[in-house]
C-alpha cells in the first residue's frame, strides 16, 4: 500500500430544511460540480437509496450494473424506492421508474437527464 488515501466521491446531499423546496438541496450541489462528479453523484444516491429500501447497510450491495429486481426488489420496495428518489430530486417520477430503468447506472443517467431539463 503507498499509504495515499482513496480518492473521495462528493458527498450526497443532506436532508432538505422546511423552508426548501424538495430536490432544491440536491440542484444546489450539482451546480457546483462538474459533468462527471455529477454523474457521479447522482449514481451514488441511486445505490444509497436502492441498499436503505433493501435494508442494506452500505451501498456496496448494490453494484452499478445490478438490475434492480435481481438484488431484492419487489413492487413495494420500487414504490418506496421511487418515493425516496421523488423526494430527493423534487422529480415526479414514474411509477415504472425501475422497470424502464432497471440498474443504477441508467436510472442515474435517466435522472440525470430529467434534472437538466428541469434547470
Amino acid at each position: 500500500m503507498s499509504g495515499e488515501a482513496a480518492p473521495s466521491s462528493p458527498s450526497l446531499p443532506v436532508a432538505v430544511p422546511d423552508d426548501e423546496t424538495p430536490g432544491s438541496a440536491l440542484t444546489h450541489k450539482l451546480a457546483e460540480l462538474s459533468e462527471d462528479e455529477r454523474q457521479q453523484l447522482l449514481l451514488d444516491l441511486v445505490r444509497a437509496e436502492a441498499a436503505t429500501v433493501l435494508g442494506h447497510e452500505t451501498p456496496d450491495s448494490v453494484a452499478s450494473d445490478s438490475v434492480f429486481f435481481e438484488v431484492g426488489f419487489i413492487s413495494l420496495t420500487a414504490v418506496q424506492f421511487r418515493n425516496r428518489l421523488a423526494d430527493l430530486t423534487g422529480l415526479e417520477l414514474s411509477a415504472m421508474l425501475i422497470f424502464d430503468h432497471p440498474t443504477p447506472t441508467l436510472l442515474a443517467g435517466h435522472l440525470h437527464a430529467l434534472l437538466n431539463e428541469k434547470g
